[in-house]
């Protein structure tokens, strides 16, 4: 009998892999909830593009001058600063941080408690301003960690919390430009500006470009050429050849140029390109100058040929990739927190998005105030919402799924929620799939604390000039979006007030 058991196991095991292996998912979430399609099949326009790259630049330049989004127009002609006046402020910023440190309790990698000879003796690696410092032009050659001091600096507020880290403030990719505004004091650090984040990387992940011209070159690529990646992480294959593009890490949103037939050499990569995407790799030379490395992607990765077209089935594609990925504080852990996990999704459309929540919420785009909204309120503007719009509450953002059997759902990269069974903190940091009816460690669910919700990608309510009537995707969620919400609602517009199409200034609800 043992033996039959054993040998049923044994073949159920073989014929059935599945059987044994399950997820664990969230209370009120399914197994088929976890499939993208689960969230369009009603969607007849869910493949259908809602932007053209045209209009994905465009709004890219307005979020840029938009103050408010705190992002860095990397391709202006950057004007001259004031190293002195910049280095002042790095070291005020500095002792402000290890101000509020000692204000409260952190603790360091070994579990010890901060104290000020330990925070000063990070703050002096700012240095002095050297009298030859100026802007210079860097690329980033490895994935790397920026953070808001110029050494490898810990702090966490919970006594052995290993996974997160006071000071960590976004994950650079490779290939991303950075302006190279000064050094520490003893050289090991840069204090880079890049597109929606300023701070210090190791300097030994960033190559200098002899100029303007070769710095574009290297990440101001058109779609066409672009390789771009749409999984969490990618990684090269290994090789003996060249040591630079062996086993290279490559996150989701990177972007590297694709290398035509004719100008491949596989006597510098050790084989040829066949079932790969051949890409010119940044690589830092040993002066520290920029160069570039032929390298190749194996097909079966996930990797776009240029962006993607930005189709509601195509952002969830992207969004469950990474389900279950870790979540990491200000990217830690080569992962996305909650505002990065959005960003880098959009990322892989050409869309480039702010770094936090709430420079993100400020972007020039359709948007609702739900801040004093009742939760009956917020559902049924919700119902007008199409997957892919991004919710937010002070502390958290998510991406809004849709409604399920009186259910409303997101997935987001989500730290800690309060425990379902007791009012303790459940310590979920996955990318994960929940309803709105979570409760935060205040004991309000997360429907009743959402206070602003945006569509990336449709127009503002201060106007839609600019905009083509051609994305048939886009003017039909309009139509639903405008059509959808009654009276009650402020800023309606009547059916006979509304003007057809695209060319006005108005608001839109």
């Amino acid at each position: 009998l043992c033996i039959l058991l054993l040998t049923l196991t044994m073949v159920l095991g073989v014929f059935n892999p599945g059987a044994w292996a399950s997820a664990a998912l969230l209370p009120g979430v399914s197994e088929e909830m976890t499939e993208p399609g689960f969230w369009t099949r009603e969607d007849s326009d869910a493949n259908t593009p809602l932007m053209s790259m045209d209009e994905i630049s465009a709004l890219n330049q307005r979020i840029v001058d938009t103050p408010a989004c705190k992002m860095t127009d990397m391709r202006a002609e950057q004007e001259a600063y004031d190293a002195s006046a910049l280095r002042r402020l790095l070291w005020a910023t500095g002792f402000d941080i290890a101000a509020a440190q000692m204000r409260a309790f952190y603790y360091d990698a070994e579990g010890e408690v901060l104290d000020g000879p330990d925070l000063l003796t990070m703050v002096d690696r700012i240095g002095e301003a050297n009298e030859e410092e100026g802007l210079r032009y860097g690329i980033c050659v490895r994935r790397a960690d920026m953070r808001s001091l110029p050494n490898d600096p810990f702090a966490t507020d919970e006594q052995g919390d290993l996974n997160y880290n006071e000071y960590q403030l976004y994950g650079v990719r490779i290939n991303e430009p950075l302006l190279v505004k000064a050094v520490s004091k003893d050289g090991v650090y840069y204090y880079c500006d890049a597109e929606c984040c300023s701070g210090w990387l190791p300097a030994d992940c960033v190559a200098l470009c002899a100029d303007r011209e070769e710095w574009l070159n290297a990440w101001d690529i058109p779609s066409e050429e672009a390789v771009v990646v749409t999984d969490g992480k990618v990684y090269l294959e290994t090789t003996n050849v060249n040591a630079e593009t062996s086993n290279v890490m490559l996150t989701i949103g990177t972007v590297l140029r694709q290398i035509a037939p004719e100008d491949y050499d596989p006597q510098v990569t050790g084989r040829s390109a066949v079932h790969n995407y051949p890409v010119r790799l940044p690589i830092r030379q040993t002066d520290g100058s920029y160069a570039r490395a032929m390298a190749l992607i194996s097909q079966n990765e996930d990797v776009s040929e240029g962006y993607m077209p930005l189709t509601r089935n195509n952002i969830l594609r992207v969004a469950f990739s990474m389900l279950g990925d870790t979540y990491g504080w200000g990217a830690m852990l080569n992962s996305a927190d909650c505002s990065a996990y959005v960003r880098d999704i959009y990322r892989c459309f050409g869309l480039g998005l702010s770094r936090h929540t709430t420079w993100q919420s400020e972007m020039p785009v359709y948007r609702v105030d739900a801040s004093d909204m009742s939760s009956e309120e917020k559902e049924r503007v919700l119902d007008t919402l199409p997957a892919g719009a991004v919710l937010y509450f002070n502390g958290h953002e998510m991406m809004y799924l849709g409604e399920s059997d009186g259910q409303y759902y997101v997935i987001s990269s989500v730290s800690t929620v309060r425990d379902f069974e007791n009012e303790n903190r459940l310590r979920l940091r996955s990318v994960s799939i929940n309803s709105l009816d979570i409760q935060r460690m205040n004991g309000k669910t997360w429907l009743e604390s959402l206070n602003r919700m945006l569509v990336p990608y449709l127009p503002p309510e201060t106007g839609l000039k600019g905009w083509s009537a051609d994305s048939g995707a886009l003017a039909s969620l309009m139509q639903f979006v405008s059509e959808s919400v009654d009276e009650s609602h402020e800023g309606y517009i009547p059916p006979e007030d509304r003007i057809e199409g695209f060319d006005f200034d108005g608001t839109l609800y």
